[in-house]
Formats: C-alpha cells, structure tokens, sequence
C-alpha cells in the first residue's frame, strides 16, 4: 500500500489445453480500493481466450454504484503467439471491437475530489464504440449531462460527441439552461486521429470549426450573479492553423448586471495570415457611446504564436467616449460602485507593438456623481487630463465628498525615457473634507500637500510636504447593524490549497515579474493640527517619516512628535502633553519608540502620565506630586477623590490586582463607560481590572454577549475569550449557553416565575 494508492487486490491466470490448441483465462481484482481522495474503489477486470479471439471485460464501482464498463474484443491466436513470441508485435495491428460506458455517474459523488468542484451536480452518461486497430483507432463516442449544476448555474443538459473516422476527426455539442440552448459547437479536422499528434501535419490539414450562441435570454439562466439582457453570437474558424481565417461576431442587447443597466454591445472581428482586426461598441441607456477598434499587422497562425510575432507586431488601438452618460459604471463594477452620473469625453489613440502599445489622448469628466460602497458618496466630480507620448498631465481632478471639497492636479513627465523613470509632481488640497468609511465619518481634512518624485513600472520614489493640515475628529462614530450570520449566496467557501500546490493560473518555467517597490519622504514641518471634541484633543505635531515598501510590507523611518497638545480623556481632566514622540528606526510600523509625557494639575496634586514602550506594546506609568500610589491616582482622575476604591464600586473588582494594575482597570473602567459606550456597536459595555464585558441584542428575544478575562487561569479551566447566548423562549422560559476558548461552556433551560 502506497502513501496515496490503498486496498486489497488478488489476481489468478490459468492456462489449460494443449501447446498446440491452448486456452486462457485471467482476472484481476481491487477491493476497498483508494487513490489520492478518492475512496470506496472496486475493480474487476477479466480475460479469456479460448485460442484464436481475446475478450477484455471491466467494471469499476465506487461506493456500490457503478461507475464505468467495458468490454473489447481482438484476434489473438495464443498457438501462434507460443511459436514465436515476436509475433506479439502485430497484435497492434488487430482489429479491435467493443465499448466502453459510464451508465450513469452522479457528479455529487465526487463533487471536490482531485479539485473537482465542489459544487458540481448532475448525471453523466457516455460511451465509446471502438474499431479499428490500436495503432489506427476508429469509432464515435457520445456523453450526456442532464440536470447539471456549477458556480450557481442550474438545470444544465449537455451533449457532446465525437466521431474518429478514417480521413478526419470531428467533434460537436449542445449546451442548454433552464431548457433553452445557449450554445452549440462543431469542428473537425482532415486528419485520423492517430495523426493529430503529427504537428507538421496538424498544421497543414484543413480543418473547421464554429461556435454559435443563438438567442437567449440571460435572465433564464440563474446565475449567481444576475444578469438580464439577450445575447446572440457566432465566431468561425477555417483554412489551416498555419494559415488560419477567423471571425467573430456577438451583440447583447438590454443588458443588465446585478439589476445595473449596462446598455446594447456589439463585438466584432476578424483575422487572416496578414493583419487582425477588431471593434466594440457600448450604447448605454442614459445617453452616449463608447467605441474602441484595434488594427495589427500580423496574422494568428501557428508559427507566428510560436515565435511571438503577435506581441511584437505594428498595431494601432483607439477609444472614443462620446458623450458616456456613467450610469453604466455600477454594472461593470457590481458590489463596488452604487450609482454613477455624469458625462465622459474620450479620445484615446494608441501605436506600437501590441504588446506594448503607447496611448496618447485626452478625458474630461464633467458634473460626475459617484457612489462607493463603504467609501460614501462623491459629487460635482470634474476632470480635465491629457497623455502624450512623453507626459501625462491631470490639469484638474475637482469633486465634494459629503462634506468639502478636493482639488488635485499632477503631472508625469519622460514617460519616453529608455533606462530611465519619469518625473512626477503633484499637489492635493482639501477643504473640510469628510473622510468617510462604512457610512462613519472618519475625520474632516483640510490640507495642502505637494509631492515631487520619480516613478517607473517597477519602483516609486517621492516626497510628500505638508504645508497645512488640520484633521478635525468626530464627536462620535455611529453605531451600525451587526453582519447577518445567515449564508450569503454571494460567497462561496472553497477548500484551501494543499502545501505546495500551485495557484491557478501560474505558470511554471516563466521567471516571476519584479514586485513593485515604493518609498515616500512625508515631511511635515510647521505642524499638523488635531481637533477632537469627545474626548476634546487639541495637538499640534511635526513629523519627517519615511515609508518604503518592498515585498509586500511597509517599513518606516524617522520621528513623529507634537508640538504642543491638550487631551481631555474625562470631563474636567485636562491633561498638558508636554511631549509625545514616535520614532521609527527603519523596521516594521509597530516596532516604533514611543516617548509621551502628559501632566494635569487639581488643587490635590499634580498627576503625570508616561507612556514608554513600542506602538505594539506600549507601558503606561502613573506619578504624582506629592506622591499618590496608583490606586488613588486613578480614583483622583476618575471621581476627583483620592478615598480608597473598594470592590463592587465600580473600579477594582480582582482583590490580587497591583496598585498599577488597579489604575489603569479604574481608568478603563470610566473612559468605556463615558467616552465609548455611545461609539461601539454594542447595547452594553463594562471593564473593570479583571475582565471586559460586551453584548448586543439581535432582536428583542436574543443577546449575544462576549466576556474577556484579563486574570484568566488556562490551566484550570478557566476562559480567557468567553461568548454566552440568551434566548427567551416564552415569557417563562429562557435558554442561555456559554462557550470559550480553554474548552469550558456549558447550557441551560431555565424555567422562572415572578411573584
């Protein structure tokens, strides 16, 4: 038994007769059978030659069904074969007869196996006809599929056969959804099917093929993603794949995405051994066109593929937007854009090697209204740029989010330049700009910044100066709806990679492209201003950091420290920050030195804050004058009394806890209940020194609570992360649960009675 190859197997041979008139039988078989995945395998192969004809026959089953049979015939004179064993060689010369059938697979039984999809469903049926001889095979096969199903498509019948005949091979099909076919194929080749491996040959057989798409209607095939619209196509290929002649042609009309109207679209194009030719034509529903052709001077045929001469061929591209009404955008980006407005002029040429080719040409985007998801919406857009062959310049990029305003301008000059990266420039201001993500206002941003740099295809060089920036904060974020837990049909969950499996779509051989590559100097001199109102900040900093990406993670250089700063964590307690500074040494963002030192002055005594320690892991020390222990610094800036915190109060609930500890669980405990509780998306919220409790009501009969125990003992037992569900069943009966991490939970069924 191998590592991926398993079961029980037996074999037996008998030969009987005479050496002059010998007869024999063989079997095989496999039992309990397994390769790779796929389990539950039986197989019984059987062979018998009384003298002058052998007959082959097998079946294979899988978990009780069966799966596939066979049964061949050929001449095999076992006398002849004894006098001279040599013979055997023209046994592939002998004319075969017999077929081999799947009488009906149900694809769900082995739906994910050896990367079948997992979702595949459906009965397959097949069969081979064999003639011929092994070295000349002839015959036809045909397979079915009815009740088909893959990726969220349903009721897919297919048919599919192929016919290996003397002087040619041909193959053809039908596919239908939901009873109504949308696509039938044929083609064939002038070549037996022994010879198709011959590519000399291959290359100069005649041969056709088409493709067809009759009218069907989108909406009727249920796909995952909802489409709507009626589609017609057909595409034909003829000559020789030496010298081939190609053509295309397909248009759909009405055509929705996801319930987004993208408008009529015509593809068109054709190929010979000389030039290709193609064109497009988008007609959207709220107004203007789109239209996109490309010329190359090169034909498709085998010898040019090989060589590479279509990449390296003189071609000539463009793109006219006339008067595009954007309201088609959020069907070509389902889930990402809402909605979309606003007029799009376009004239795009482009010339080169086709694989390379060099665009030049103006956009303008006038009065455009956007809607992103999660990024809110952006109006009174305004766009004016042009590219040269040299540079490309965005003279004026202007819009309003929610709240203020944008204006960027830039400009990339040397694009031509061999050896050698471009210049870029930019500069961005903002006026009271609201940043927004998931419907919470971030930050507003006034701000003005220029950028200077180089850039090219493979790396970005720049620095970013700050002249102005002030960032006003939210007074609060808006709770939001909890995600539904309910299967979503837009998801499908997939199985995970084997180690070392390689990704779809890699190709091996083909040395890896360079990976992109970036670093940025953010300069920030006369200040950057922070405003907050709850809690109330007001900081003035500087900074001069330096970012650089390289092979997917950021790395950071330099300081970052205010200039002066007022933080108001609790009503009342204004604390002076006397210094705050983070410094980066070159390594990753959350290994940053972090400096800070904040006092607040009361008629009992003057409090100080230092926090030392990384960005990752930052430590928090209290001080006093005169001298306070930590206890009664935290009751003294939570309650402005210095009068010993007692358990059940509020603060210190773990009788073990440090007097550190006990300060900062008392400040926690106050800063959630007074300055988050009305932030998080939670009905209810506590922390004390010993754990953190919080929870929300999905319903006004279910709660989902989760618990974090700061002193949580693993070892016994005890739940670090704890989740508890209630449900009220009636008004009498409850049902509450618990479950954590150190494999500890429990259930009840409560009955209760108020007198």
């Amino acid at each position: 038994e191998a590592e991926d190859v398993g079961g029980v197997a037996s074999a037996s041979l008998r030969i009987t007769g005479t050496v002059g008139a010998p007869a024999l039988t063989a079997s095989a078989a496999l039992d309990r059978g397994r390769f790779r995945e796929v389990e539950g395998l039986a197989l019984v192969v059987d062979l018998a030659d009384p003298g002058k004809q052998a007959r082959l026959t097998a079946r294979i089953d899988r978990a009780g069904a069966r799966v596939l049979e066979a049964d061949v015939s050929a001449p095999l004179d076992l006398a002849a074969l004894l006098r001279d064993p040599a013979s055997a060689a023209t046994l592939a010369e002998a004319p075969l007869h017999g077929s081999v059938t799947v009488p009906g697979l149900d694809l769900a039984s082995v739906a994910g196996l050896e990367g079948i999809p997992p979702d595949l469903r459906g009965r397959l049926t097949a069969r081979v006809d064999v003639a011929g001889t092994v070295r000349r095979p002839r015959g036809k096969a045909g397979a079915a599929l009815a009740g088909g199903a893959i990726g969220g498509y349903r009721e897919i019948a297919a048919s599919l056969e192929a016919d290996a005949a003397e002087h040619e091979t041909s193959l053809s099909g039908r596919a239908a959804l939901a009873g109504e076919e949308v696509l039938r194929f044929a083609g064939h080749i002038a070549l037996p099917l022994e010879r198709l491996g011959d590519r000399p040959a291959r290359e100069v057989a005649a041969l056709g093929a088409r493709v067809e798409v009759p009218r069907a209607d989108l909406r009727r095939a249920d796909a995952p993603l909802p489409l709507a619209g009626e589609v017609v196509g057909t595409a034909e290929l003829s000559g020789t794949l030496s010298a081939p002649l190609a053509s295309l042609a397909a248009s759909g009309k009405r055509l929705e995405i996801a319930g987004r109207p993208l408008g009529d679209l015509d593809v068109t194009g054709r190929a010979d051994a000389r030039a290709l030719h193609a064109e497009l034509l988008l007609s959207v529903p709220a107004g203007g066109t789109l239209r996109g052709k490309l010329d190359a001077d090169t034909g498709i045929g085998a010898a040019a593929l090989r060589r590479g001469d279509v990449r390296r061929a003189p071609a000539r591209a463009s793109l006219v937007a006339s008067a595009l009404d954007l309201g088609f955008v959020p069907a070509v980006a389902p889930g990402l854009v809402r909605s979309a407005s606003g007029k799009l002029g376009m004239d795009l040429v482009a010339s080169g090697p086709l694989a390379r080719l060099v665009p030049r040409g103006t956009v303008t985007l006038a009065g455009g209204k956007v809607a992103v998801t999660e990024y809110g919406d952006w109006s009174d857009l305004n766009l004016s740029a042009s590219l040269t062959e040299d540079v490309l310049r965005v003279d004026r990029f202007t819009g309003q989010g929610r709240k203020g305003q944008f204006d960027l301008q830039a400009e990339a000059k040397g694009l031509s330049r061999k050896g050698a990266p471009a210049d870029v420039k930019a500069s961005l201001r903002t006026q009271g700009l609201a940043v927004a993500r998931a419907g919470d206002v971030l930050a507003t941003v006034t701000l003005n910044t220029a950028m200077i740099g180089t850039a090219s295809t493979e790396r970005f060089d720049g620095e970013v100066r700050v002249a102005r920036a002030e960032i006003r904060l939210p007074p609060r974020i808006s709770g939001r709806k909890i995600q539904p837990i309910s299967p979503r049909p837009d998801v499908t969950i997939g199985p995970f990679a084997k180690p070392g499996a390689r990704a779809p779509g890699v190709v091996t051989g083909v040395p890896p492209e360079r990976p992109f590559e970036a670093k940025v100097r953010l300069l920030a001199p006369n200040g950057i201003i922070v405003i907050g109102e709850n809690p109330r900040v007001d900081i003035e900093a500087k900074a001069d950091v330096t970012g650089e990406w390289s092979e997917g993670a950021l790395y950071l250089s330099g300081v970052a420290e205010t200039l002066r700063g007022d933080v108001e964590p609790l009503g009342g307690r204004v604390f002076e920050v006397k210094r705050a500074r983070v410094s980066f040494t070159g390594g990753d963002w959350q290994e940053g030195g972090v400096e800070v030192n904040a006092t607040w002055t009361n008629p009992i005594a003057t409090v100080t804050v230092n926090v030392t320690g990384t960005l990752q892991k930052p430590e928090v020390k209290f001080s006093s004058s005169p001298p306070l222990d930590d206890t009664q610094i935290a009751l003294l800036i939570a309650t402005g009394s210095r009068t010993e915190l007692l358990p059940g109060t509020g603060g210190v609930q773990n009788p073990l806890a440090t007097g550190s500890e006990a300060a900062v669980g008392t400040l926690s405990s106050i800063f959630v209940k007074e300055v988050l509780a009305d932030k998080l998306p939670v009905d209810t919220v506590s922390v004390d020194a010993s754990q953190l409790r919080a929870g929300k009501y999905l319903g006004p009969k279910l709660y989902i609570g989760y618990t974090r125990r700061w002193t949580a003992k693993p070892e016994e037992g005890q739940n670090t992360n704890e989740v508890r569900l209630q449900y009220q069943i009636s008004p009498r009966w409850n049902f509450e649960a618990r479950a954590g991490d150190s494999g500890t939970g429990g259930g009840s069924l409560i009955w209760s009675k108020d007198y």
